[in-house]
């Protein structure tokens, strides 16, 4: 039996590093190879990061932010504002565009904000940060 949809609550909550990885690869595959849609309610940010195609903020039972995933983790002090964190490479972006290095405002991965602070470091934009 293979269904359509699969609802998920707090999916990687407990487990270790190495199967919190391997259960997301798991549902990665179930998603984007088998179809299936995924509905998960999670407070970890970097999970619903990689794994979301569309974010609903929930506040007191009610929709409070919703649209694309970028889109919602754009938003951050509306994030925060809501009680909510944000993942650790939007935090990462975040911090570095306060400092005045011009890194994209929709990366979401550890992966995407890697390769935009190389891509700063070799076109020499570093020296310009403010301390």
């Amino acid at each position: 039996m293979r269904p359509r949809l699969l609802l998920l609550d707090e999916p990687t909550a407990g487990l270790d590093p190495k199967t919190r990885r391997d259960l997301l690869a798991t549902l990665l595959r179930l998603n984007q190879q088998e179809g299936m849609t995924l509905v998960i309610a999670s407070h970890n940010m970097d999970d619903v990061a990689a794994l979301a195609q569309r974010v609903y903020v929930l506040e007191e039972g009610r929709v409070a932010l919703q649209g694309p995933t970028r889109e919602v983790f754009s938003q951050v002090e509306r994030l925060r504002a809501l009680g909510l964190d944000v993942p650790a490479a939007v935090s990462v972006m975040a911090a570095l565009r306060d400092r005045g290095l011009p890194v994209p405002p929709n990366v979401l991965t550890l992966d995407e904000a890697e390769a935009a602070i190389l891509s700063c470091l070799n076109v020499g934009q570093v020296a310009n940060l403010s301390r």
